[in-house]
C-alpha cells in the first residue's frame, strides 16, 4: 500500500497523541470538583491541586494532616484565575489536605478538603538476580 504524504501527515497527530498517553503519564491533577473525595496516589508520585483564585483573598497555605505528603510548589496562573499547588506523596497512609484562602474566617469562604490515600505503587526489583562470586585466578 502506498501512503501519500497527506495520509502520513494526518496520522502523525494520532501517533503523537497515543505516544503521550502511553509514555508520558502526567501527574494526577485534582480540582474543586474533587473536593470532599478520597483519591489514591502511589508513593513517590507528584500531584497537583488546582483551585480557582479568589481576588478578595490571598491564596492559602495547605495544611496536611496525616501521611507524609509534602508541598513542593505553589504558583498562581492569573490568566486562568487558578492557584496551583504541587505535592509529593512520600509516605504510606492517608492524609487530609485543607486549603482555605488566607485572611478568611471559617465559614466565609469555603475550605477545600481532599483526602489522599498513598499506596505502595508499582514494585520495582530491588536488585539483580544473584550471580556467583568471581573465582580467583590460581
Amino acid at each position: 500500500m502506498n501512503r501519500t504524504p497527506t495520509t502520513t501527515r494526518h496520522l502523525l497527530p494520532v501517533f503523537l497523541g497515543a505516544l503521550l498517553l502511553v509514555g508520558g503519564c502526567a501527574a494526577d491533577r485534582f480540582t474543586e470538583a474533587d473536593e470532599g473525595q478520597t483519591k489514591v496516589v502511589d508513593r513517590g508520585a507528584t500531584f497537583t491541586i488546582s483551585l480557582p483564585s479568589d481576588p478578595a483573598a490571598a491564596p492559602g497555605e495547605p495544611l496536611v494532616e496525616g501521611a507524609l505528603i509534602r508541598l513542593v510548589g505553589h504558583r498562581s496562573d492569573p490568566e486562568a484565575h487558578r492557584e496551583i499547588y504541587q505535592f509529593v506523596a512520600e509516605g504510606l497512609g492517608e492524609a487530609d489536605i485543607r486549603i482555605r484562602p488566607s485572611g478568611s474566617s471559617p465559614g466565609t469562604l469555603p475550605e477545600y478538603v481532599l483526602r489522599v490515600r498513598v499506596g505502595q505503587g508499582p514494585k520495582e526489583p530491588s536488585s539483580r538476580p544473584l550471580e556467583p562470586a568471581p573465582r580467583p585466578y590460581n
